[in-house]
C-alpha cells in the first residue's frame, strides 16, 4: 500500500528533526503493533495520548479526515483538557446530516425587491456586483466578476472560501468547516451561502 506525499513529508521530517515527528497508522496493512493498525479511532487517540503525544506540550492540533474520525480525536483531546478553541479540523466529505445554519442568518427567502448589491473585499480591492433571486451562491457570483476569489471544495467542508460578513445578513445552508467562534465572529462560506437583506459586504482580507 502507499502513503501519499510520504517522500515530501519524509523530507519535512528530516529537515525538522528537533520539531516534526510522524507516525504512520495504516487502515490496510498489518504490522501487529494495535496502536498503528487500522483507522484512527477513539481507543487509540486515547492510548497515544497515553504513551507518546503529551497535548499540554503542543500550541494547535490539525485533523483532517472522515467525520467519525475527527469526532473521536477531538473527544479524546477535550477529554485530555484541551482547550476547543487550539483544535482545528477539515472533513473529507460532507456527512448526511443535519447542518449548521451560520450565526448571521436572520430569516430565509430573498431580500424584498428581489435583488441584492454584495460589495466585496478581495486582496486589498474593493468589487461590487448585482445577485438576481435565481442566482446560485455568492461564491459562483463572485467568480464572475473576480475569479481569483478563493475556493476549493464547494461542498461546505474545507473553508477555503471563508469570508468576514460585515453587513447584511445571509442564508447560510451547509456548513463543516466553520469553527463556532468563527461563526460568532461573523464568518460564513460564501459557497453555502445567498444574500437574505439587500446589501451585503464580504471581506475576504479578514484574518
Amino acid at each position: 500500500r502507499s502513503i501519499i506525499f510520504r517522500e515530501e513529508l519524509e523530507a519535512l521530517k528530516n529537515s525538522y528533526l528537533d520539531r516534526l515527528s510522524i507516525v504512520h497508522a495504516l487502515s490496510r496493512e498489518s504490522r501487529n503493533i494495535p496502536l498503528l493498525d487500522g483507522r484512527i479511532d477513539r481507543p487509540k487517540v486515547d492510548l497515544l495520548l497515553g504513551s507518546i503525544l503529551i497535548p499540554q506540550h503542543y500550541d494547535e492540533f490539525f485533523i483532517c479526515g472522515p467525520k467519525d474520525m475527527i469526532d473521536g480525536v477531538q473527544d479524546a483531546l477535550l477529554a485530555k483538557e484541551v482547550d476547543k478553541s487550539k483544535i482545528h479540523f477539515e472533513l473529507f466529505t460532507a456527512p448526511g446530516q443535519a447542518f449548521a445554519r451560520s450565526s448571521r442568518r436572520a430569516r430565509t427567502g430573498t431580500p424584498p425587491s428581489g435583488l441584492s448589491t454584495v460589495t466585496v473585499f478581495l486582496e486589498g480591492k474593493s468589487t461590487e456586483l448585482t445577485m438576481e433571486p435565481d442566482d446560485d451562491t455568492i461564491l459562483e457570483a463572485i467568480r464572475r466578476v473576480r475569479p481569483e476569489v478563493p475556493y476549493a471544495c464547494k461542498s461546505g467542508v474545507c473553508a477555503t472560501c471563508r469570508a468576514k460578513l460585515l453587513d447584511g445578513q445571509v442564508d447560510t445552508y451547509l456548513d463543516f468547516a466553520l469553527e463556532e467562534h468563527e461563526r460568532k465572529a461573523g464568518y460564513i462560506l460564501t459557497c453555502q451561502s445567498k444574500p437574505a437583506s439587500e446589501h451585503i459586504v464580504l471581506d475576504f482580507d479578514a484574518l
